[in-house]
C-alpha cells in the first residue's frame, strides 16, 4: 500500500509543479524559444524529480530538486521575470512538506 500512496503524492506534487513552471510562461507567444524550451525541460526535470523522489524518499537534498528545476529555465536564459517569488515560495513549502510526509509516512 505504502508504494502506491508514494506514487499518487509523487504524482500530485509533479502535477503542482507542472503547473507553477506553466504559470510562468502564460505570456509568452506560441512559437517562442522559451516555451520550445520549457517543453522538452518540464518532461526531463518532472521524470528526474520523480525517479529521485521515489528511489531516495529519506533524502531531504532530493526536495531541493524541484526548486532548482524551477530556477532552470530563468538561468537558461538569464530572465530574472521568470521566476515568482510567491510561486518560489509555494515550491519550497510543498518540497518540505513533501520531504516531510516521505521521511515520517511514506517511505516504507
Amino acid at each position: 500500500m505504502i508504494p502506491l500512496l508514494r506514487i499518487v503524492w509523487l504524482a500530485a506534487f509533479l502535477i503542482g509543479f507542472s503547473v507553477l513552471v506553466s504559470l510562468q510562461f502564460v505570456g509568452l507567444p506560441p512559437d517562442s524559444n522559451v516555451l520550445g524550451f520549457v517543453r522538452i525541460w518540464l518532461p526531463v526535470s518532472g521524470a528526474m524529480i520523480f525517479c529521485l523522489a521515489y528511489i531516495l524518499p529519506r533524502e531531504p537534498a532530493v526536495w531541493a530538486v524541484p526548486v532548482l528545476a524551477y530556477l532552470v529555465p530563468a538561468a537558461w536564459f538569464r530572465e530574472a521575470g521568470f521566476v515568482n517569488p510567491l510561486y518560489l515560495l509555494i515550491l519550497v513549502g510543498a518540497s518540505a512538506l513533501s520531504a516531510w510526509a516521505f521521511r515520517k509516512h511514506l517511505a516504507g
